[in-house]
């Protein structure tokens, strides 16, 4: 069973994997185990995905590489020729892909998720079915790491050193661009249970083998400390004074060097008015509001309202501290997480800081002076929310 990014790199640990290969260099992992990430997705699963993507929404595409030519793409966005024009294409030659995936398989969500708390990033899929001896998309490099997992039949994965480390701009690379290369530094046949593992901006072409072949990709869509200092820097040189007054009138007549000294002032000024609280906290709301609202068990929660009392025992759905944030004015405190905003009475901040920082509680624990029904009303209004859960453990032992 697959549950978390520590099964997923397995036998690599976490450790190593942190310290040695990401954001550094990819990492091979062969398993010699077919049924590997059976419990996440299967061959035998295509039909039934096939039958519920949304190509309107632009999440299927095709592509094909000719030999000594450029590759061809399109996304397919006609939901009435949608079968067609993958079976024909198929058929002859091209590779397709059933994009962000997670979006309509909810095993692979529910794991998704729980690499989204590992990472603090939000993950995106992608599945891609090739013909025999087919390469679907040119040699490229991707603006995010790019973790491969093997389903189906066998992949050639060639990789080069990246152009620019750790870029921030995918784009595909011409078949004279890629000579210039040399020969790749990793040229592996990933087959069913193998991982490949490629950070951001390393360069890698992908080919069939023999027979039909299928591989999932997990995408996190990491935070930098680009985004993070960008932030801070536009709060700073918005409200302080001295970054809106005007360029001397000569400006056009004075050189980099004469406005060195006025630059560097400006830059320290930057550093001692910056506050990283401020724009830690709106790069995490940025992250939460592109999240999607964990919805499984949602209704089955609402279904045991009833079971809850002053000693039920309850957990958060977002367990990690990213996947939720906290604000306070004079009159209200705001709860933040994926797919809801709350608004509440200041006067709870007490229960909420309380609950930030249990693994599990029951409302009787709630360190605030009020009557225990509104205890069990306030919690039954954070699972309504989608902030709390019933502990599984606590409904099994009342069934």
């Amino acid at each position: 069973m697959i549950e978390s990014l520590k099964d997923l790199i397995s036998p690599v640990t976490l450790k190593n994997f942190f310290e040695q290969y990401w954001e550094k260099k990819p990492l091979f992992v062969r398993r010699n185990d077919l049924r590997f990430y059976q419990s996440l997705i299967d061959f035998s699963d295509l039909d039934a995905l096939m039958a519920v993507v949304r190509p309107n929404e632009r999440q299927v595409l095709i592509g094909k590489v000719e030999k000594d030519s450029a590759d061809f793409f399109e996304y397919i966005t006609e939901p009435q020729k949608f079968w067609a024009t993958v079976t024909t294409a198929f058929d002859q030659g091209y590779t397709f892909g059933l994009l962000t995936i997670e979006q309509v398989y909810p095993k692979l969500r529910k794991f998704y998720c729980k690499i989204e708390d590992e990472l603090g990033s939000i993950v995106s899929g992608s599945i891609y079915i090739s013909p025999p001896n087919t390469q679907g998309f040119a040699a490229h490099c991707d603006r995010d790491d790019v973790y491969a997992m093997q389903i189906w039949g066998k992949k050639r994965w060639e990789i080069w050193q990246p152009l620019d480390e750790l870029s921030l701009n995918g784009g595909r690379l011409s078949a004279e661009d890629l000579s210039r290369q040399g020969l790749p530094v990793i040229d592996v046949w990933l087959e069913p249970g193998d991982l490949l593992y490629v950070p951001r901006g390393w360069i890698h072409r992908v080919s069939s083998g023999d027979s039909v072949s299928m591989h999932s990709t997990l995408v996190p869509d990491a935070c930098t400390w680009r985004d993070l200092l960008l932030i801070n820097f536009k709060q700073v040189l918005d409200h302080h004074v001295e970054f809106r007054r005007g360029l001397p009138p000569n400006f056009m007549q004075l050189s980099a060097a004469q406005l060195e000294s006025k630059l560097k002032c400006l830059l320290q000024l930057t550093i001692d008015k910056s506050d990283f609280e401020a724009p830690l906290r709106s790069l995490k709301e940025t992250v939460i509001n592109k999240l999607q609202l964990r919805t499984d068990s949602y209704f089955s929660q609402l279904g045991k309202l009833h079971l809850l009392t002053l000693d039920t025992q309850v957990t958060k759905r977002y367990r990690q501290s990213f996947s939720y944030t906290l604000t306070e004015d004079t009159t209200h405190v705001k709860l933040s997480f994926p797919g809801n905003k709350l608004a509440l009475p200041v006067q709870v901040l007490p229960c909420l800081n309380f609950i930030a920082h249990q693994e599990s509680f029951c409302p009787r624990e709630i360190p605030l002076n009020m009557e225990e029904n509104i205890k069990v009303q306030f919690v039954k209004d954070l699972i309504k929310a989608g902030f709390l859960l019933i502990s599984e453990q606590f409904v099994s032992a009342k069934e």
